[in-house]
């Protein structure tokens, strides 16, 4: 939910920067990701309310991808993702649990001069180790997510390289303490009112860059956790046409400076909407950012539940608990590439991940030299992670 509200503070500037028009109001044509959906394993109609019910839990030895590089988020509100990720570490490439949070600190003249970092009592050294015994080759780097960051703070922080400098080598001085592997930065929603601002834009993105590059430079993992590059608009006419975030070229540097930018290609970060999250949308970022083979597909394994009262996030106990029902309806669309289970007696729609639809996004990944990330681990059905 905070990104959403983070993007749409950053098309509210439109109306006052015309800078940000010129440059990221820019359209181009739907065009097809030329992907042939009937060489997948899971076909629709192989997905069932049966199979679901019979299999979900079933895992598998060999995985239906191999060698895909992977990043799995695992978050203290869905705590199975812990136990999933146990049971899965020789799968996964990376494991980042959201354990921490930056904050600005201060001098004795209030001004900024470093950041500080809530959570420390949240890390789980059971768990680093079992991962460990599991896969000595993973990478742990949990997910760092810059807040209370205030708008004067933040003008303030982005105008000084050095202090860019300073917090990257905190971040990094911090990993090294604790024994991770590097860290994936999530700062987005508190920097996008600086990022849409024309006076303080290319400062913003640069100090983006700076962080990324020292904590590559302490010999760690930087991964940028960023919404997707690419989201899209209706015209009058109902049409879609695609609106860029950032420019290419500020794309690519982002991707330079970071092991991975990791996108959040499950939602259409405009409206929170899944209306148009299909595979062209993900080509679309793709695209934009040049293919690099630095670029991380986001795929969700958590659901929505959509009715009058609007769309809530669900777990896969919510989806079968609707999925028993014998009022309930499983059907696939089409156009999205997804299943929908329409509740009637609820007047609800549950949009919820199923293997067709996990591995269309992963086959799309592998074919443009993507890798993947998941968010996140818990919610999700368990056989989920027999696709890679």
């Amino acid at each position: 939910m905070y990104y959403r509200l983070a993007v749409q503070r950053f098309f509210d500037h439109f109306s006052t920067s015309s800078m940000i028009l010129n440059i990221l109001l820019l359209f181009f044509p739907v065009v097809s990701a030329e992907f042939d959906f009937k060489d997948l394993k899971w076909q629709p109609d192989l997905i069932t309310k049966e199979s679901i019910l019979q299999n979900n839990g079933k895992l598998t030895v060999e995985p239906l991808f191999e060698g895909m590089t992977q990043l799995a988020f695992v978050t203290p509100w869905n705590p199975r993702g812990f136990m999933l990720a146990r049971k899965r570490a020789a799968r996964l490439t990376y494991i980042s649990p959201v354990w921490f949070r930056v904050h600005p600190l201060f001098d004795t003249d209030q001004e900024l001069s470093d950041v500080g970092i809530y959570g420390k009592k949240d890390i789980n050294p059971d768990f680093i180790r079992a991962l460990r015994k599991s896969n000595p080759d993973i990478k742990i780097v949990p997910r760092f997510y810059f807040d209370e960051f205030k708008s004067a703070i933040l003008k303030e922080f982005v105008v000084k390289e050095a202090l860019a400098q300073k917090v990257g080598q905190t971040l990094a001085n911090f990993c090294h303490k604790h024994g991770f592997d590097g860290l994936v930065i999530d700062l987005y929603s508190t920097f996008v009112d600086v990022i849409a601002n024309s006076e303080f834009r290319l400062d913003a993105l640069e100090t983006i860059e700076h962080i990324g590059k020292v904590i590559r430079k302490n010999e760690l993992t930087a991964i940028l956790s960023f919404p997707a590059v690419v989201n899209v608009i209706e015209e009058e006419n109902g049409s879609p046409k695609s609106v860029f975030f950032i420019s290419s070229e500020e794309c690519s540097g982002l991707v330079a400076a970071y092991y991975h930018l990791q996108l959040w290609t499950y939602t259409d970060a405009l409206k929170g909407s899944r209306k148009y999250v299909n595979d062209e949308f993900i080509y679309h970022n793709l695209h934009h950012c040049g293919f690099s083979p630095k670029l991380m597909i986001g795929i969700n394994f958590y659901g929505i539940e959509l009715n009058l009262k609007g769309a809530t996030t669900i777990t896969a106990k919510r989806f079968l608990q609707v999925l028993k029902g014998e009022d309930s309806v499983f059907k696939f669309n089409e156009e999205s590439k997804e299943h929908m289970l329409l509740f009637e007696r609820n007047k609800s729609t549950i949009i919820f991940p199923t293997l067709t639809t996990l591995e269309h996004r992963i086959a799309l990944a592998k074919k443009f030299n993507a890798s993947i990330s998941i968010w996140d681990y818990g919610p999700g059905l368990d056989y989920f992670t027999n696709l890679v």
